[in-house]
């Protein structure tokens, strides 16, 4: 090839570089508009889904405004957060080996769901509760803890009340000198009602 023959051809090997590197990134830009699009899609499918149910259930309690905005949040989050409820291929494997939320609708749910620690909605006058082993978890409660792919997991519905949460407002009552046998339910008694907040708090966080 002559001197001529050869800057023709690198010039238009130059040319057909750049329009392969302009069509990739413009296939790149039109994957990621095709990936927004189709969550955009998956998102009001869900809503769509979801108001139906969320309606019914705020008009059942339209006269409990926090229920109501509760339930908004749900739904918004469930929007959001769509991936997780979208069933799982067969072949791929969970991110922890052993270990998987999907498929397992209490795993699914359980951020959504509703811990009443302690409900005295039933009392007539205020409670009186009788407290006969006042041990640091009877009185102050605990949060437990479930084994799952050689870790400890919780979540709030795994929190639970104790004697003191329920007599709030009311009478506790039990022997002081079961009470005064164990140092740290006494020393944490003393500081809860001086600060008149109770924690729940695990025995070995104190």
């Amino acid at each position: 090839m002559s001197n001529e023959e050869m800057e023709g051809t690198r010039e238009r090997a130059e040319e057909l570089q750049h329009d392969v590197e302009h069509t990739t990134a413009e296939l790149k830009r039109l994957g990621k508009v095709a990936i927004e699009r189709a969550k955009d899609v998956d998102t009001e499918v869900v809503r769509f889904t979801l108001t139906l149910i969320v309606d019914e259930l705020q008009t059942k309690y339209a006269e409990f405004p926090e229920v109501v905005e509760y339930l908004g949040s749900v739904e918004a989050d469930m929007a959001k957060r769509q991936e997780i409820f979208k069933p799982a291929d067969e072949d791929t494997p969970p991110p922890i080996p052993g270990f998987t939320d999907r498929g397992n609708p209490y795993e699914l749910f359980a951020s959504y769901r509703v811990n009443d620690v302690v409900d005295n909605s039933a009392c007539v006058g205020a409670p009186s509760v009788f407290e006969h082993s006042p041990t640091y978890c009877n009185l102050f409660g605990r949060i437990e803890y479930r084994a799952q792919a050689g870790t400890f997991n919780t979540d709030l519905t795994m929190i639970r009340y104790g004697s003191l949460h329920r007599a709030n407002g009311g009478y506790l009552v039990l022997q002081a000198r079961d009470l005064l046998s164990s140092s740290l339910s006494w020393e944490t008694l003393k500081r809860t009602l001086r600060s008149r907040e109770l924690q729940i708090e695990n025995i070995g966080e104190q």
